[in-house]
């Protein structure tokens, strides 16, 4: 197949893909713009929740006396509740949202302690000042909308206000990792489109939008391919002539084109404008002319015009020099 058809076939869908997320990147860079960042955040009804009280530190076991086989790596005391807690980590993450191991022990008792659905809903209605009713808490598995690099389980409390509020708590600890409602949805749906993170990574640095990357530059390539081939002095190295019969409507007008020129830049060149969608291209099969049948076939031809055009003489005028065409019939 002629070259051009295929950088020319390559260049309008890449026009295409590049084009709607552009559309998109417009689209939501709007949005960013003019959106609610409070809103947004989906903290409207979010408040801090203490759960520290006054257990006297002299009730409090020792680390060593905990049934512990693996060496500890971090030991911390927390409060759930008001109930004192050692958590105790056998392995140190980089991050809070990497999967976790680690365990929950009594600071009093010393003996393991793990949280209960009704102590979730507890913290829940704690951390929210809206009017909605909690539901039964529930523990999903990731990964999560509001949060595409979470590999942790987590508790979900929702709430039946206007806004549709949903809490999220750590599934060991109860701790509130984050308030959702309708306005901070649709922002991380803005997020989505706006960093192309369909498969929700938590990121924009994905294997997607270095592909799309990458298609980026094929567009710019193949356009500066396309518009190097569409120049009319790239075929016009020689100042040779030529004269052309031009028969239109019934007329015949004696041109001077330059040999080396593709006849449709020529024609266009002296005023004569061949219909045409791509420009010259070669991709549209629009630019017919009809000259002699001696005039030599190409793949372009073939692939837009019918064995019985081509016999009588038809020839799409983008793929022929001047020099070819002694005699032009205008369709």
């Amino acid at each position: 197949m002629n070259k051009r058809i295929v950088i020319s076939g390559w260049h309008k869908w890449l026009s295409l893909l590049v084009g709607l997320q552009c559309l998109i990147w417009t689209g939501t860079g709007i949005y960013f713009n003019q959106m609610d960042s409070e809103a947004a955040s989906g903290n409207q009804y979010r408040t801090p929740v203490s759960h520290r009280d006054n257990t006297p530190s002299s009730t409090f076991t020792s680390l060593a006396t905990l049934p512990i086989a693996e060496p500890i790596l971090s030991a911390e005391l927390i409060w759930i509740s008001g109930i004192p807690l050692y958590q105790i980590k056998t392995e140190l993450p980089l991050h809070d949202y990497v999967t976790q191991q680690h365990a929950l022990y009594h600071a009093v008792t010393g003996l393991p302690w793990y949280i209960q659905p009704n102590d979730i809903q507890r913290i829940a209605v704690r951390s929210y000042t809206g009017p909605g009713e909690a539901s039964v808490p529930e523990l999903i598995l990731p990964p999560f909308d509001f949060d595409g690099r979470q590999q942790n389980p987590l508790w979900k409390v929702s709430f039946n206000d206007e806004v549709h509020t949903d809490v999220y708590l750590d599934a060991d600890t109860g701790r509130v990792i984050a308030h959702s409602n309708d306005h901070s949805r649709l922002k991380d749906l803005m997020l989505t489109l706006h960093f192309m993170d369909y498969t929700n990574s938590g990121g924009f640095n994905h294997p997607l939008i270095v592909a799309f990357a990458i298609a980026t530059l094929m567009l710019a390539v193949s356009g500066l391919l396309l518009a190097y081939r569409r120049l009319p002095m790239r075929t016009a190295r020689a100042n040779t002539h030529i004269d052309v019969q031009v028969i239109q409507a019934g007329e015949t007008t004696l041109l001077s084109l330059r040999a080396n020129q593709p006849l449709f830049f020529a024609l266009a060149s002296a005023g004569i404008h061949v219909p045409t969608e791509c420009g010259g291209g070669g991709t549209c099969g629009q630019c017919v002319v009809q000259t002699d049948t001696s005039v030599a076939i190409n793949e372009v031809d073939q692939h837009h015009l019918s064995e019985d055009a081509l016999a009588s003489g038809n020839r799409l005028s983008c793929q022929h020099l001047c020099s070819e065409c002694k005699v032009v019939t205008l369709k």
